[in-house]
């Protein structure tokens, strides 16, 4: 089926009333690429100047799934199988779409950076990293800097983006699958290239910068230290130093599969998978310890988390989310939990607002301000305790 006449069906199904709940994507197998290669061009000063395309809007854009989101205060730029939309949330209970970037491959993965948080790296599953300009978003418009797929000569061995984390002005890394970490040259926007890749012996989809943002003492953080959720490799700490070869610092394996984490504090928080929750003392990265682990006994596994203060967020697929008290890490606390009626992906924090991508329904929007009572600020649904 062409990705048009999809798209057509998927609109006339859902007229009829006639479609099932979308499956959710296989928690084992990378996006998918898309047969589309539409995006538009850019008039940034460092962007692609290849032929000009249309940025097109089709409705499928707006209930594609949704596997991920980032979030600038009220600003949200969500990953679907389509691309990036770019919403306002100024009203959580009722946003407004401002842009859309069509792009090949569903997007895994958005970092923003740069003055204002106005870049975007981008990862798109097997067609690889995209920059974008959303520097005018607000007057509708999202840009692509770099040519996507990503070429061959600059990608090397990055087999499938699944993440990026950018690191300096200059350089990010992106979580690539089989291909393990690889550091990114960001000199020239228009092609960033892979400069450093190193294989972890694990499937690599998320990863974290170990500097002084992430709780680490100063003397042992840094921007060319990272920690990889390595799927059934567990946690690998690496090192890219400055002109040395990347090395292995630590590993510590998990009894899932580790697919998702973020650092706080020098806690590392892990979605692992069919286990559950990992806990883990990051602040000596050359020895991590774990602290903790929690299975949540639910029917689907730890795809995602997020933090905020001392509630750790945890997306668990078909089984929705749960918030959990981190205030004694060792000691994890289930205090709450609601069940939208999609897949729950990934996760993040703006203020006390939890975004989540809801795969396809789109972004879900909870209210952290007392996590023992979640309270869904859109849509607007019933939420339960445990």
């Amino acid at each position: 089926m062409t990705r048009t006449n999809a798209l057509l069906y998927g609109i006339a199904c859902l007229a009829l009333g006639a479609c099932s709940r979308p499956a959710s994507s296989s928690p084992d197998a990378a996006p998918a690429a898309s047969g589309s290669t539409a995006a538009s061009a850019s008039a940034h000063p460092f962007a692609y100047t290849g032929k000009l395309e249309p940025n097109p809007d089709p409705v499928a854009d707006l209930v594609a799934r949704t596997y991920t989101v980032t979030v600038r205060e009220d600003l949200v730029h969500a990953g679907t199988t389509a691309g990036v939309v770019s919403w306002s949330y100024a009203a959580p209970d009722k946003p407004t779409r401002l842009a859309t970037l069509v792009l090949p491959g569903s997007v895994s993965g958005i970092t923003a950076f740069g003055p204002n948080g106005s870049l975007l790296a981008v990862a798109t599953g097997p067609t690889g990293l995209v920059i974008v300009d959303a520097g005018n978003v607000a007057r509708g418009r999202l840009d692509r800097i770099s040519e996507a797929p990503w070429k061959p000569s600059e990608r090397k061995g990055c087999h499938a983006a699944w993440n990026t984390r950018v690191a300096s002005d200059r350089a990010a890394f992106v979580a690539c699958g089989t291909g393990g970490i690889a550091e990114v040259d960001l000199s020239v926007l228009a092609r960033p290239t892979v400069s450093r890749s190193m294989d972890v012996d694990g499937y690599v989809r998320d990863i974290a910068v170990l500097d002084a943002s992430a709780g680490i003492a100063a003397e042992k953080a840094s921007p060319h230290r990272l920690v990889a959720a390595a799927g059934a490799a567990g946690l690998a700490v690496v090192e890219f130093p400055p002109g040395g070869a990347p090395r292995v610092l630590s590993r510590l394996p998990t009894r899932g599969e580790s697919r998702s984490l973020e650092v706080r504090g020098g806690i590392a928080y892990v979605a692992d998978g069919p286990a559950g929750v990992r806990i883990v003392d990051l602040h000596d990265p050359s020895s991590p310890k774990e602290l903790a682990t929690f299975d949540p006994g639910t029917v689907d596994m730890a795809r995602g988390v997020a933090v905020e203060g001392t509630t750790l967020v945890v997306c668990l697929g078909d089984s929705g989310v749960m918030a959990m008290d981190v205030s004694d890490p060792a000691k994890p606390k289930r205090v709450a939990a609601v069940d939208p009626s999609r897949a729950v992906n990934r996760a993040t924090v703006s203020g006390k607002r939890l975004f989540a991508a809801n795969d396809a329904g789109g972004i879900v929007v909870l209210d952290l301000s007392r996590p023992g009572e979640l309270r869904q600020l859109h849509p607007v649904e019933g939420a339960k305790k445990p």
